[in-house]
């Protein structure tokens, strides 16, 4: 298990919303990627309210660490894996999960995964990150819900990223059981819901952020991670602000 994260030295943030697509495009011709194999910038990815959630992060310690709150390293935590996914595949998701619930949060999201008998598996899929289909049983429990990541998630991201589309994911999966999804939301054009992806990409903001800090990763490695960086600079610059940046990385995404 890493040590608990901390905040870097202060950076400078960028003065204007990242140019996701062209980043999108400049690192698929880097990876010699073909044109027909888009990358998955749209990683998806738990609850949370703007202006409390910050405090909440850092004066409160919701990060898990050695010398206080809720340690993760000390409790013995089995990913929840569907049967059929490969060894390869389940050893990234487990070290995933096991940084997913470094936060309070990611730890009451996975546990609530576990408790209700929803697991996870991995698909071959390439216009998004991963997605969550909750479905309640006849007998009122919710281990019919399909949990994806997909598997170029795996073979090209990084622990950080999967950690962050799992907590996207578990969000909208927590909105379903707790019955608070939008009655009354905006729909795209394409027929993504938005404020449903604004709450949960909120979620992942929230855990980028105090897995690095208010100034970011800032480090440039493999594919869908600088999205991150720029969700958790938008998010910090307000609701409208954010709910903006969420509208500009979804409204051009396919959903199959």
């Amino acid at each position: 298990m890493d040590p608990s994260p901390h905040s870097p030295p202060p950076r400078t943030k960028p003065s204007a919303p990242f140019d996701h697509l062209a980043y999108e495009r400049a690192t698929r011709e880097a990876s010699g990627a073909g044109a027909g194999n888009p990358l998955v910038l749209a990683a998806i990815v738990a609850v949370g309210t703007f202006g409390v959630a910050l405090a909440l992060l850092f004066v409160t310690g919701r990060f898990s660490s050695p010398s206080g709150g809720a340690n993760a390293a000390t409790v013995a935590f089995a990913a929840p894996l569907c049967d059929g996914v490969g060894e390869g595949d389940r050893a990234v998701l487990s070290r995933s999960f096991e940084l997913m619930r470094l936060t309070a949060e990611g730890m009451r999201l996975a546990d609530q995964i576990v408790r209700h008998d929803i697991c996870v598996s991995v698909e071959a899929i390439d216009y998004a990150g991963g997605y969550a289909r909750s479905r309640q049983t006849i007998f009122g429990d919710w281990s019919g819900t399909e949990f994806v990541i997909a598997k170029m998630m795996i073979e090209y991201g990084d622990y950080d990223t999967i950690a962050a589309t799992l907590i996207h994911e578990a969000t909208h999966i927590d909105r379903a059981i707790r019955d608070s999804a939008c009655s009354r939301c905006e729909t795209l054009a394409n027929g993504i819901n938005l404020d449903e992806e604004v709450t949960a990409h909120a979620a992942e903001a929230e855990w980028w952020i105090a897995r690095y800090g208010i100034d970011g990763r800032q480090a440039w490695t493999g594919f869908s991670w600088y999205s991150h960086d720029n969700l958790a600079f938008a998010y910090q610059r307000g609701p409208d602000a954010f709910r903006d940046h969420v509208r500009s990385i979804r409204e051009g995404q396919r959903l199959s």
